[in-house]
């Protein structure tokens, strides 16, 4: 049996305005629905040539961690430079157990803001390929001060759910993956709010909060030119497509959706895919540099000016994307909500 599948359209007066998609009952399984009409099958099919889904670079992607209880674990400095927990106590911790934490708050495109007052007790050794609670006895004998403000909150801390050892977080996810991360993403997003993580990384750790983290582990793809990809109109315009939709135009970025989204091969030997991954590469670097820049200015007009360059070089980057991916004027104009 077919059906018709109706988009409205926002903005109109009636609703006898409308999209019409017929699709066959064959189509109907037991795998995901996807409902494209021809104009966006097109486009995924072009989507779908010579690339690789994200997840099988390959790349691995992981979740934040969670503590349980951020008003123990999390403290901000006070204007005299003492650490402040959630309870509103001032307390003193080796600053060598310290971490700065990254919420989703800490980043958008192309751009990493973390604020620098915030400070989490981080109770893991990270070495050799994987990290590990550091054992009572020793987290007691070489961060005494660290151990004694846990214990103190011993009580409070047993009472989590998921909790396997009272001292350490409730879901500590892969702390050795977000300490060599590569590139941040959110939670949710009305657009790619995608960013690199800094060189100094080993100084933070990413809350469940935060998002994802994602290492890629294949060094023929450049990190700079997988985040201007991901940044893209075009991917994100598919990213669409396969996750939950969300008024205001936002989506839930999680692995599930995420990992799937196609990252277009460069092939070696063609001068053209080499030069528009070198475009992608160069105007990802302007951007971050841009982004970071417009945070220390206060005058409006230098803030315009910044922002105009910004557009400027965000725009160059979806035109060598859709250059890339091989998208025809009017497919184009479907990404960009112009097509008819």
């Amino acid at each position: 049996m077919n059906f018709a599948y109706l988009k409205a359209i926002p903005g109109t007066s009636s609703i006898n305005i409308v999209k019409e998609n017929l699709i066959k009952n064959d189509l109907i399984g037991s795998s995901p629905w996807n409902f494209y009409n021809n104009e966006d099958k097109s486009i995924i099919k072009k989507l779908e040539n010579n690339t690789s889904r994200l997840i099988n670079l390959p790349c691995e992607i992981s979740r934040g961690s969670s503590t349980g209880n951020d008003n123990i674990f999390v403290f901000e400095r006070n204007k005299d430079g003492e650490l402040v927990n959630g309870q509103n106590e001032i307390v003193s911790i080796e600053e060598d157990i310290l971490k700065i934490p990254i919420y989703a708050t800490d980043f958008n495109r192309y751009n990493f803001k973390s604020r620098f007052n915030f400070r989490i007790l981080f109770p893991y050794n990270i070495e050799s390929g994987k990290s590990y609670l550091i054992e009572e006895e020793i987290l007691k004998k070489n961060y005494p001060k660290a151990y004694k403000y846990l214990f103190s909150k011993k009580s409070e801390l047993a009472k989590r759910k998921q909790n396997n050892t009272w001292y350490g977080y409730s879901a500590a996810r892969n702390l050795f993956l977000h300490s060599k991360a590569d590139i941040l993403i959110p939670l949710l997003a009305n657009k790619g709010l995608f960013t690199i993580l800094p060189e100094n990384k080993n100084i933070y750790t990413l809350m469940a909060g935060g998002g994802f983290s994602i290492s890629i582990k294949n060094n023929n793809f450049d990190k700079k030119y997988i985040l201007g990809v991901l940044n893209s109109s075009l991917l994100f315009w598919y990213l669409k497509k396969l996750s939950n939709l969300f008024r205001g135009g936002w989506i839930t970025c999680t692995k599930q959706y995420f990992s799937q989204l196609p990252i277009k091969q460069i092939r070696l030997y063609n001068k053209q895919d080499i030069s528009l991954q070198d475009d992608i590469v160069k105007n990802v670097d302007l951007l971050l540099k841009l982004n970071s820049e417009k945070q220390t200015v206060k005058l409006q007009s230098k803030i315009e000016q910044i922002q105009s360059r910004i557009d400027y070089c965000e725009d160059k980057i979806d035109q060598a994307v859709y250059e890339l991916y091989g998208l025809s004027e009017e497919e184009i104009k479907v990404v960009e909500g112009k097509g008819n």
